[in-house]
């Protein structure tokens, strides 16, 4: 069964639809202020001299850029050339940024990268620190185009620097280069790091984007990093807010995009007739703005996309093909590679192998070439699924382990991107928190001024009815007494007020901690587990894929790993959810703690067996605790399981009691992994889980049931490191009173 995380990872190609529109000149097109400042400057050319010809021609380029490329082109070469023969490197520079700007959307980032890098040049003769930066950030550009990533980069990050350092006016450029960045780490599977780049971008556009062009389209990027984080809500939130910007504008090519992006979230939320009927319309509104046969096939291929699973192959393919064909032309390497996985998958659902294979080489080869992870995981995944319809298992297993290896790092960062973004969550909280406390603080400080106005009232009228000061002096200083009074009742308000915030703000915070942890249990240990049961066990039932009776052996012993593991994280839920409700019944009562330590260690036996571990049990006969016996054979059970889990294979594991005045304490040692001072502080916490010596995992959930169970007992549970190796957990039940 397909991870739905790698799913969304399959169409993450659709940032590409931003890729060169995300860096073109700041400009809305075909607005008919544009139109007038042509005819303008067209009309002013004759008055002006010789010498001043580089400077219009530069500005007509730029205006003519997004309506009329070619024109634009011409411009620039005009500019070019008289600012080469009067010697202006001021308009030099500028006519080589716009015929860089050509090259990148024509897609020719070896051209551009040539170009921008004579630009460099010129400014670093000049030493003109500004446009050394944008120089070095428009290399970036094209060596990023160009699939370059990791030089790309290391320009980027410089143009930033100097940008920084220059002083000057420069926030439209170091937006674009951060989010250049962005896209970057996005392709690279780094999603943590693109989700920060293109919040600072968007926080800069927002300084400077006064008509709000640039700002629609940072929404439109943080829409695709919340699609990859499976969070289609917030990125169907930001998509709505490009698309009303761009409709303000009047930018029809904007909108078109936008509507691409909106139609991907309801394809992945199976809304096949809304996907369709928006792409219809973006694909129309993309050939009457006279977009580039690149630009309409990133609609085309998405088309294809939702014929396809509406299972309708004739559509499927005349949609894909005309994709791949336009890719193909353009050089667009990434999308062409996205367009071969699509159409083998079509051939291979009409039972065309042999097509649908050679269409996943090519997919795999280019993806590879230009080092794209998320492309290179989707490519072997969907190769392995063919080679399971063809019923070839030796190809199938293949080909599913070198996806399942790359998959797993890529999960590992949309873990990390998923934290991130909880954490902004929060952050958001707090400052909302914090606005309120900022509020009650105003209001504080007002009703301050209000008595300070007051007192200054009072005074003036004594001095003028002095003739009447006894009486007047009397009113004044009872109502002054009533005023201070209200004052406290209100500042006791407000300190309650504040109290009860703090105390808001802590649930808050545990209450999203708690929820983000149970989700990725379900979501994760447990959803995922069964997803590869039931993937195993229709393999075994169907008899598609032919196993030899050792391999049987061997997954029918992992089914049976995977539900025991399972059924006891289930357990442990429901005991928490038991817990938390107030239904998990408290009865502390004398207990005999040799005969429950030994039935649990002979829970274990089998485990214990398997890595050769001696377990020393040196409670006394007549050792008791005063304890729920439930409680505590769960605490046992879970502590044991643990030093069973952690502890390393031929060592031993020590269980003694200790009885004090006061308190009587369980110890289980082991030697094993051993914690750190900071993994002792943090293991029962609910965020924290751990793989044991065997590769055993935990979802880090029943050390916090154990810690709660302690509380309700009064009692304690900690851990600290064993001098000689492992880990010592501590158990203290306090003793009845009577006792």
């Amino acid at each position: 069964m397909r991870n739905r995380q790698l799913i969304r990872l399959g169409n993450s190609w659709l940032a590409a639809l931003c890729c060169v529109w995300i860096f073109l000149p700041y400009q809305v097109v075909g607005s008919n202020p544009i139109e007038h400042r042509i005819d303008s400057l067209k009309k002013k050319l004759p008055s002006v001299s010789a010498s001043g010809h580089a400077k219009i021609y530069n500005q007509l380029s730029a205006l003519y850029f997004q309506h009329n490329p070619d024109s634009a082109y011409q411009y620039a070469v005009r500019a070019r050339d008289a600012a080469e023969r009067y010697s202006d490197k001021q308009q030099m520079l500028q006519a080589l940024f716009n015929l860089g700007e050509c090259s990148l959307s024509q897609r020719k980032p070896k051209e551009a990268y040539s170009i921008f890098h004579r630009a460099y040049i010129i400014a670093d003769n000049l030493r003109d620190t500004l446009y050394i930066g944008i120089s070095k950030g428009k290399m970036g550009v094209a060596l990023f185009l160009d699939f370059r990533y990791d030089i790309a980069t290391v320009y980027l990050r410089d143009a930033l620097t100097l940008l920084k350092s220059s002083g000057k006016e420069n926030d439209f450029h170091y937006a674009n280069f951060l989010n250049a960045l962005s896209y970057i780490f996005n392709y690279q599977g780094k999603y943590t790091q693109a989700i920060q780049y293109a919040k600072q971008a968007l926080e800069v556009r927002r300084r400077i984007d006064v008509s709000g062009e640039m700002i629609a389209r940072s929404f439109s990027t943080l829409g695709e990093f919340y699609i990859l984080q499976g969070n289609l809500r917030k990125a169907m939130e930001y998509f709505n807010l490009a698309l009303q910007i761009n409709q303000k504008n009047g930018n029809r090519r904007g909108i078109a995009i936008v509507l691409t992006h909106i139609s991907n979230v309801y394809l992945q939320e199976g809304n096949y007739r809304k996907a369709l009927n928006n792409l219809l319309i973006a694909l129309e509104m993309k050939k009457g703005t006279k977009a580039s046969p690149r630009d309409v096939a990133l609609t085309q291929l998405l088309i294809g996309k939702v014929y396809l699973a509406q299972g309708q192959p004739d559509k499927t393919y005349f949609y894909l093909h005309e994709a791949l064909v336009a890719f193909e032309e353009a050089g667009d390497k990434q999308n062409l590679s996205y367009a071969y996985t699509e159409i083998a998958k079509h051939f291979a659902s009409q039972k065309q192998f042999k097509q649908a294979l050679q269409a996943h080489q090519k997919a795999i080869q280019i993806a590879l070439e230009i080092q794209q992870p998320p492309l290179i995981v989707q490519a072997y995944e969907a190769m392995a699924q063919t080679y399971l319809l063809m019923e070839d298992a030796n190809n199938f297993v293949k080909y599913y382990k070198i996806y399942h290896n790359g998959k797993d790092s890529i999960e590992r960062e949309l873990r990390s991107l998923e934290f991130l973004l909880t954490q902004e969550a929060l952050n958001e909280q707090q400052k909302a928190i914090q606005q309120m406390e900022a509020n009650n603080r105003q209001e504080q400080v007002k009703r301050e001024q209000e008595k300070t106005e007051m007192q200054r009232n009072f005074f003036f009228v004594i001095s003028l009815i002095a003739i009447v000061a006894v009486i007047a002096f009397g009113y004044l200083l009872s109502a002054r007494i009533k005023y201070q009074q209200l004052l406290k009742d209100r500042n006791k308000i407000i300190l309650q007020q504040n109290e009860q915030l703090h105390k808001q703000k802590r649930d808050l915070e545990e209450l999203i901690a708690t929820k983000d942890k149970l989700f990725s249990i379900v979501a994760h240990d447990i959803r995922t587990p069964l997803a590869g049961l039931s993937a195993m066990l229709e393999l075994l039932r169907s008899q598609q894929v032919k196993l030899g009776e050792e391999e049987v052996q061997a997954a029918l012993q992992q089914i049976g790993k995977s539900l025991t593991n399972v059924h006891q994280l289930l357990s442990n839920l429901l005991d928490w959810a038991r817990l938390q409700t107030g239904s998990f019944n408290f009865e502390p009562t004398y207990v005999d703690l040799f005969p429950i330590v030994k039935k649990t260690v002979d829970l274990f036996e089998p485990q214990i067996a398997a890595k050769h571990i001696e377990v020393l049990n040196r409670v006394p006969k007549e050792a008791v605790l005063f304890a729920d016996k439930n409680m505590l054979e769960f605490i046992l059970r879970n502590v044991i399981s643990n030093a069973v889990k952690f502890t390393f294979p031929d060592k031993k594991i020590i269980i003694e009691y200790e009885r004090q005045d006061s308190y009587t304490c369980v110890r289980c040692i082991d030697q094993g992994m051993g914690l750190s001072e900071e993994e002792a502080e943090k293991i029962f916490r609910l965020t924290v889980s751990k793989i044991g010596t065997k590769g055993e995992r935990g979802a880090g959930i029943a050390l916090h049931i154990c810690s709660e169970f302690m509380a309700k007992h009064g009692g304690r549970i900690w851990a600290t490191p064993n001098p000689a190796g492992g880990s010592i957990f501590h158990i203290q039940f306090p003793l009845p009173a009577e006792s």
